[in-house]
């Protein structure tokens, strides 16, 4: 049986974007290190040189030379960035000799990384690369994630992402599951500085939500190292093992679900065994903070130690990457020592419509 271990992460955020058409929150600093360019959102930097220094350093993390990469998997998104076959000029910063496997998927990495997994498990290789990109600066980034929606009675009212979130955030509230005190909580916990009880105060973006209940999208990169049992004794730090990882997608539209639950983040949990286990950190790719709350409710855990000790996605949203970001940094927990048994989610579509969850554990191989 084939075991595959995530030896070596690396990610980099650049300061926050201009703010779309609707109200954007304020970004205090990133929970990863920011990249020194605060003149422009991204700093001026290609797609390549974004990628460039990620890739070099979760290389070195797992002790691993370019060559020895047997399968690669990237993703971003050519509609966030304005440009198409932009992906291509970001190539430059992989590992190009000698030829070998690649696969490109529009969308969150974390969704990469799962494919890249299965490739791993098929025997297709024994070293992969897993690296996302994005730097969302096409001149309406509203009317693009616009697109998720459905296209007959949703789309045509064009209702901005925050708004749906809002819905959501609303229904949770009215179900007597969370009050607004709750979401303040949440937030002053993932951006520090800010007062609780000052944040109740802030006008609302959308009711029941305020601009800081809302993430701060940044151009950023991430790269994740993956290998098989054989090769992660050559690890410099704690392999943290793959267990499982499974993705489930609910219903398009919207009026057909119940917006206050996550049914596919909940079965998916059931096919990990998550459920009533304990958990040393889970890491949430919640864009707005109500459904931190949904998520960690729908794996059911017995014990949860700590929930995004990173800081999760709402001081930081380099859309396309948030998700492999907190796959790596659950990931991280375990290859620090810090952590044996973690999961990382990822979530795209509006109000946590597809859900991704990663299992890693020390112990394996």
């Amino acid at each position: 049986m084939i075991e595959v271990a995530v030896t070596g992460f690396a990610a980099d955020l650049t300061a926050p974007h201009p703010a779309p058409p609707h109200p954007a929150p304020p970004h205090p600093a990133p929970p990863h290190p920011a990249a020194p360019h605060p003149a422009a959102p991204d700093g001026g930097r290609t797609d390549a040189e974004l990628l460039a220094p990620v890739v070099a350093a979760a290389l070195e993390d797992s002790g691993l030379a370019p060559d020895q990469i047997d399968v690669l998997g990237t993703a971003s998104s050519e509609f966030l960035g304005g440009l198409v076959g932009g992906m291509m000029g970001a190539f430059d910063a992989l590992p190009g000799w000698p030829p070998r496997p690649h696969s490109h998927l529009d969308g969150d990495g974390a969704f990469a990384f799962y494919e890249t997994w299965i490739r791993l498990l098929a025997g297709e290789g024994r070293a992969a690369l897993v690296c996302a990109f994005g730097r969302p600066s096409a001149s309406d980034r509203r009317s693009v994630l616009e697109l998720q929606l459905d296209p007959y009675t949703v789309a045509p009212l064009g209702p901005p992402l925050a708004a749906l979130a809002a819905l959501q955030a609303r229904a949770l509230i009215d179900s007597g599951r969370c009050r607004e005190a709750d979401l303040a909580r949440i937030v002053a916990a993932r951006r520090p500085g800010t007062d609780p009880a000052e944040l109740l105060g802030r006008p609302y973006v959308a009711s029941p939500l305020r601009a800081a209940d809302c993430s701060t999208v940044v151009s950023g990169a991430a790269a994740v190292v993956m290998v098989t049992g054989d090769l992660a004794g050559r690890a410099r730090r704690v392999p943290a093992w793959i267990a499982g990882a499974a993705h489930r997608m609910e219903r398009h539209y919207l009026g057909a679900r119940d917006l206050t639950t996550s049914p596919s983040t909940a079965a998916v949990a059931a096919d990990l065994g998550l459920p009533g286990s304990d958990l040393d950190v889970l890491e949430i790719h919640a864009p707005f903070s109500h459904q931190e709350l949904i998520v960690t409710e729908a794996i059911g855990a017995r014990r949860v130690g700590r929930v995004n000790p990173s800081g999760g996605a709402l001081p930081a949203d380099p859309l396309m990457v948030t998700g492999l970001i907190r796959v790596g940094m659950a990931a991280e927990a375990i290859m620090a020592g810090q952590a044996g048994r973690v999961v990382g989610h990822a979530t795209n579509g509006p109000c946590l419509q597809h859900n991704l969850l990663v299992l890693l554990e020390a112990g394996g191989g």
